[in-house]
């Protein structure tokens, strides 16, 4: 789902990007005339100096999002020896290079794997066929290296000696769609970086382009969990955690727990080396917030991407339950790893299961059906091992539910305790003889009617009217019994 989205946004900006930069030689481009990561920087020569994230090069849309490619137009048609590829980030992506027919047919000059392994380096191709062309096509696989795959520039060698640089480009997506003022992010590992918020969020389910949203939420907004499927033109998104980096929205599967955050039966408690060594219950493994509750999933995340040799499952309390264990690549795209039937009966023991596919890859999920082995299914920890031998533990780690979130339990309904008035000294002597001390040296006299509130009112001896005294100005009282004890 993501790579067909990352595509239909990409081509709205790859038909503008297809424009036509001819300097004369030896003229350097007019500033402003390439957008930073557009495909226009792989025209001309090379002007990348150093491996890295450099505006300076073309980057595809987004990172490890499938096929791309970068269409190369030069000024006039030559019998190809040769193409030479400047890879400047992430090399060794490249999985096929074909030339454009003057008739409209697409010639495969050669297809395998790039063995380039370090940027700044050419990947230099001798065609498999005779081609004569003054366009080339080169096709990435970006799924195959980690990260945002670049290049700087492609030369075109022909059988008569000549090289030529590219004059025109485009591209299946660009990330020149990044335009940015100073103090934004600077580039796109930058924004998707920003974006993850210091990794609290993983797995990019889309990215949707609302410039004038920054009116709303600034340059960047935490905007956490929603499941709305439609926001300013764009629909069928999914639920997610939403965060806004200008000029764009990235929406996220996952949230990891804080950092230090161990809660019993968390997530987070499958990170790090085993540490439950006994079977049982135990809070030092994850456990899913229902037992037999159906389909349920742990995911982790390491230190570095390897390619995968081995995935090693610490379970610790009712064991046999995993049915599934895939990585997850930067994109958001699920490569199934193995599926099948866990055969362990007995805890504490490890699952190990071998990778069925070649996958270079640092998250990896463990899918779990939990009706197939009744009880909590829990783990503990989940090694990753590489083809070369790396061996790592989970550093974050997130799951479908956890009994760490598990609702409060009802406590016993209290009786309410009726409320209770404030004691009035003046209560138990109505309709008795008092005088009433105020301030002023002020003597008042008389029957005490009622006690109500801030108030008290007396009928004064003989008096048709009542007297109301404010408590606040009483300085004591004098009381006289009725005649025989009890009230008048």
């Amino acid at each position: 789902m993501t790579r067909a989205v990352g595509r239909s946004v990409a081509c709205l900006f790859s038909l503008a990007a297809c424009v036509l930069v001819s300097p004369s030689p030896g003229q350097e481009h007019a500033a402003g005339a390439k957008q930073p990561w557009g495909p226009e920087q792989a025209t001309g020569a090379p002007n990348t100096q150093q491996a890295g994230d450099a505006p300076t090069a073309w980057a595809s849309l987004l990172p490890d999002a499938g096929e791309e490619w970068l269409q190369l137009d030069y000024g006039r048609e030559v019998a190809i020896a040769q193409v030479r590829i400047r890879e400047t980030l992430n090399a060794g992506a490249v999985s096929k290079i074909t030339a454009l027919l003057a008739n409209g047919e697409e010639k495969v000059l050669w297809e395998g794997q790039d063995p380039t392994k370090e940027a700044v380096d050419y990947f230099e191709v001798k065609p498999a066929a005779e081609a004569t062309a003054k366009s080339v096509k080169v096709y990435l696989d970006t799924a195959r290296v980690p990260g945002w795959n670049e290049i700087d520039a492609v030369e075109l060698v022909g059988k008569d000696g000549t090289r030529q640089w590219a004059a025109r480009a485009c591209a299946s997506s660009t990330h020149a769609a990044e335009l940015r003022e100073p103090g934004r992010a600077s580039g796109p590992q930058d924004a998707l970086k920003k974006a993850a918020v210091e990794d609290k969020y993983d797995v990019l389910l889309r990215k949707i382009l609302v410039e004038d949203d920054v009116v709303t939420y600034q340059e960047f907004r935490d905007y956490g969990y929603y499941t709305g499927t439609q926001w300013k033109g764009h629909t069928d998104l999914p639920p997610g955690y939403w965060v806004y980096v200008y000029p764009h929205w990235y929406i996220w599967r996952v949230r990891y727990p804080a950092p230090g955050q161990q809660r019993a039966w968390g997530p987070e408690q499958a990170t790090g080396a085993p540490d439950t060594r006994d079977a049982g219950d135990l809070q030092t493994a994850w456990a899913s917030l229902h037992a037999d509750g159906g389909p349920e999933w742990l995911q982790l995340k390491y230190e570095r991407p390897v390619a995968i040799a081995q995935v090693r499952i610490h379970e610790t309390y009712n064991p046999g339950a995993v049915c599934k264990v895939t990585a997850i690549l930067s994109s958001g795209q699920e490569k199934l790893l193995w599926e099948g039937q866990d055969p362990i009966r007995q805890a504490p023991a490890f699952f190990e299961v071998k990778a069925a596919a070649e996958v270079v890859a640092n998250t990896i999920v463990v899918h779990i059906d939990s009706d197939a082995v009744p009880g909590w299914n829990e783990i503990d920890a989940v090694e990753l091992v590489g083809k070369d031998g790396a061996r790592q533990w989970a550093i974050r780690a997130a799951a479908s539910s956890t009994y760490a979130e598990q609702p409060q339990q009802p406590q016993e309904p209290i009786e309410p305790i009726p409320p209770q008035p404030p004691l009035d000294p003046f209560a138990e002597f109505l309709r008795h003889r008092v005088k009433v001390h105020v301030e002023g040296n002020q003597v008042l006299e008389g029957i005490l009617l009622r006690s109500h509130g801030g108030f008290l009112v007396l009928r004064p001896q003989g008096a048709e009217r009542t007297l109301v005294i404010n408590k606040q100005k009483i300085l004591y009282a004098e009381v006289t019994p009725p005649p025989g004890g009890g009230p008048l």
